[in-house]
């Protein structure tokens, strides 16, 4: 055979096997084949491949077969990642509720594992009942004291003790949280005590543990150097930290569309590439030197943003371009993006998972698409060269435009907003971004030389950081800054992409027809849109799964929200986490109301975390006071907020909106100044929503049950939820005859009290009755509908089902 005959792989163009990685990546994402058969499958295509790569004249069919082995080893990899046996396995674990004993090496300290009091570990096991069972690639988070944890390193082994709960049961009712649990590979969590752990400590060098220590340097000399605030904004620049940020001005963020300068990108990694080849320039080395140089810098960076999707795309093209210059290539953007996003995909692939990963993929496509027609637009006919200032600012103005028509689409699909602001506030603030991240390198190479050198840079930092902060409140103060719209149909968006390809092509080829048919289609798309997006919302109930114990929330048609109850908190763990990933999956911003029903740290205590994350106008209670620290932590708060606990006696009504009524029947004050339980001075409330009913009797028992009989047929609900967590002492026979629900749910998780009880589980089958439970559900939602409730699934439930990452429950 003929050198000549031979394929020349390089001149083929990557985007098609692009897109075979990428449908491989989809179908392993949905398909559940077990590995060995994959593995062989791969095998024999391999084999084919090279067979007919090296045939005479069977060029297409090689490619074709090229593609099919990219596709079944995108599905292999993707089944690897997923790791869906050992998945399944940790949930074993859990419904077991025994005690394991997990070993492991630190990965990520404390100071870098995205929440304080816990570490994260790989190379991990299991030991359960006395067997050994290796995790593969996961790896599990391990909760126990700050301070026990906050001297491990990287590459430290420890021993820890304690329950093990996996990872998805506590994200299924958050999209993000799920996808940020499978793009770090986390499957389980174990809460331990700090005498349960036992530390091995690892005295050799390695590359990730130089990583941490720069991570730890960087954030160090921020912190001496700098005000909080400015410490903060150049922690996230560099690092990518968000960490030190408040609630609230990450919400501005959001709402001006500059979220995206602090995800770790090709900004970033420009900046830093241009500092270090202009060093390397002073220092007189020579090209190829410099070059060399770069790559390792930037594979560096890579590891230093701790695995961001977008920083992995920006490094990859990077180190593709660099590479492309030392092999003395020529490089196409084209082939440059495709060549970043196939190793991605093949590398890590449910990185596609990630708004990070998609929104930088189509920002790059958009900027490479669109930039010299916006550019042109304003430089046509006009003579720019005396007017620098003007160029240079049209320019940055197309690269945002450009980037935003690529983005903005995908940004109302995944976030279900539209930051109207964002193109003309990227103007000013990534300029002023890339300002920051120049003088924050100056400050840090200053400040390792002579600190007295690097106060006067560190007051520059301080200066520009204040003005960010008051560029961004005062455009997130405008009117219109930012719109929040109903969840996008996938049809919708696919439809809008195409109005806007079919807009731009036709511009580029200069046809007016073309032009036309796409302002037509998109005219058609935004009338028609109202048909696709109902007007008027339903009226849903929630059951989030906050572990042992209560917290429902509310949701009216008018958007007007209540929580009743707000979980419990376990040391440095409170309940507010898993509610906050609720309100910000379904763009909750502010609750209208707060009503706890007794002040158990079962119902109360993720109260002072909520109200320092989220407005809340008002408060309720049973106006039972309580000498327990939880209570008086969740008293200081509310009045640090100007709050008053509001009390709730049988007989008051609250009007949520025209549709919706919150009646209190329980406790009366008689009741209220008895010498009765905590738990039977728990408000029982009804709730009725266009001839929908619902019933929440928080922790009351039987003998609070009997009395509300006198409610005669207004206790009868078509939802009821079991009281005190399923408990054996609630629930008679008498009140679920009385009630007469058609679906009932249990709020309750893992317990020593035995929760839910058998008993409660066989009157309620007496009566006809399965319960949904949290526990083993996850959160459990129900929707208003034609006078009666229809239980539907989360859409992170439903992707956890699609994905078949548990069996046949969650937990």
């Amino acid at each position: 055979m003929r050198r000549d005959d031979v394929p020349d792989l390089r001149r083929v163009p990557v985007l098609p096997f692009m897109i075979a990685a990428a449908g491989g990546v989809i179908v392993g994402l949905y398909s559940d084949m077990p590995a060995n058969r994959l593995v062989a499958i791969c095998a024999v295509v391999f084999l084919l491949t090279a067979f007919f790569i090296w045939r005479k004249n069977a060029r297409t069919i090689s490619y074709a077969f090229v593609m099919l082995f990219l596709m079944l080893f995108a599905i292999w990899r993707t089944t690897a990642a997923a790791n869906r046996d050992v998945r399944r396995q940790i949930a074993m674990w859990n419904e077991s509720d025994s005690a394991v004993v997990v070993t492991g090496r630190i990965w990520l300290p404390a100071a870098d594992s995205y929440g304080s009091g816990s570490v994260v570990l790989s190379q991990a096991s299991v030991w359960s009942e006395s067997k050994r069972h290796s995790i593969g690639d996961l790896r599990i988070r391990v909760f126990a004291d700050s301070l026990s944890l906050a001297s491990l390193r990287y590459g430290d082994w420890i021993y820890a003790r304690g329950k093990l709960e996996p990872s998805i049961s506590r994200t299924s009712a958050s999209v993000g949280s799920l996808v940020a649990v499978l793009n770090r590979r986390e499957g389980a969590k174990l809460y331990s005590q700090a005498t349960d752990i036992v530390v091995n400590k690892s005295g050799k060098f390695s590359f990730r543990g130089c990583v941490d220590g720069v991570r730890a340097w960087i954030r160090r000399s921020f912190r001496h150097e700098l005000s909080p605030d400015a410490a903060a904004l150049s922690c996230a620049l560099l690092l990518g930290d968000r960490g030190e940020f408040g609630s609230d001005f990450s919400d501005k963020l959001r709402v001006t569309g500059l979220s995206h300068v602090f995800a770790l990108s090709g900004v970033n990694v420009g900046i830093v590439v241009s500092v270090i080849w202009l060093l390397s320039g002073l220092l007189f080395l020579p090209r190829l030197g410099r070059l060399w140089l770069l790559l390792v810098v930037i594979l560096f960076y890579m590891e230093l943003g701790r695995e961001a999707p977008s920083l992995i795309r920006a490094s990859l093209m990077a180190g593709l371009f660099v590479l492309g210059l030392l092999l003395s290539r020529q490089v196409t953007v084209f082939n440059t993006v495709a060549s970043a996003a196939f190793l991605e995909l093949l590398w890590r692939p449910l990185d596609c998972l990630d708004a990070g990963f998609l929104l930088s993929y189509f920002s790059v496509l958009g900027l490479v698409s669109s930039y010299q027609y916006f550019d042109s637009l304003f430089r046509s006919g006009r003579s720019v060269t005396k007017f620098r200032f003007l160029g240079s600012a049209w320019s940055l103005l197309a690269a945002t435009l450009s980037a935003q028509v690529a983005t903005l689409p995908l940004v109302g699909f995944l976030f279900h907003r539209i930051p109207f602001i964002g193109a003309f506030g990227n103007l000013i603030a990534v300029p002023l971004f890339g300002i920051m991240l120049v003088w924050a390198l100056l400050l840090l190479l200053l400040s390792a030389v002579c600190h007295v050198v690097a106060v006067p840079v560190a007051y520059t930092l301080n200066g520009l950081a204040y003005f960010l902060g008051a560029f961004i409140d005062m455009l997130a103060d405008l009117p219109m800054a930012g719109i929040t719209i109903r969840p996008m149909p996938f049809l919708l968006l696919l439809a809008v992409y195409a109005g806007v390809m079919l807009l731009f092509t036709g511009a580029f080829l200069k046809r007016a027809k073309w032009i036309a048919s796409a302002f037509l289609f998109l005219a058609c798309i935004i009338v028609w849109s109202a048909a696709l997006w109902p007007r008027e919302r339903d009226c849903t109930v929630s059951f989030i799964y906050v572990g042992n114990g209560d917290a429902a929330l509310i949701s009216t048609p008018s958007g007007r929200n209540a929580l009743v109850d707000t979980g419990p908190t376990y040391k440095s763990w409170s309940a507010a986490s898993r509610i906050l990933s609720v309100l910000s999956e379904r763009q909750i911003r502010e609750l209208d109301a707060i009503i706890l029903t007794h002040p158990d740290m079962d119902h109360i205590g993720g109260t002072p975390d909520l109200l320092s994350s989220i407005p809340v106008k008002r408060i309720f209670t049973n106006g039972d006071s309580s000498d327990s620290r939880t209570f008086m932590i969740t008293a200081e708060a509310a009045g640090r907020k100007g709050l008053q606990l509001e009390i709730l006696q049988a007989g008051d009504r609250i009007r949520m909106d025209k549709h919706v009524v919150l009646t209190v029947l329980s406790p009366d004050s008689v009741r209220l100044i008895s010498d009765a339980t905590d738990n039977q001075k728990s408000l029982v409330i009804r709730l009725d929503c266009r001839g929908s009913s619902a019933l929440l009797p928080g922790d009351i028992d039987s003998t609070v049950e009997h009395d509300l009989i006198v409610w005669k047929e207004f206790i009868k609900t078509d939802l009821l939820k079991i009281a005190h967590h399923g408990s054996k002492t609630a629930t008679c026979n008498q009140f679920i005859e009385d009630t007469k629900p058609d679906l009932c749910v249990i709020s309750c998780g893992p317990n020593i009290h035995g929760h839910p009880h058998p008993a409660v589980f066989g009157r309620l089958a007496a009566h006809g009755l399965r319960p949904d439970v949290t526990w083993t559900d996850g959160t459990v939602s129900y929707i208003a509908r034609n006078g009666s409730w229809i239980r539907f699934r989360e859409p992170a439930q439903r992707l956890i089902e699609q994905w078949k990452l548990r069996t046949a429950r969650i937990g």
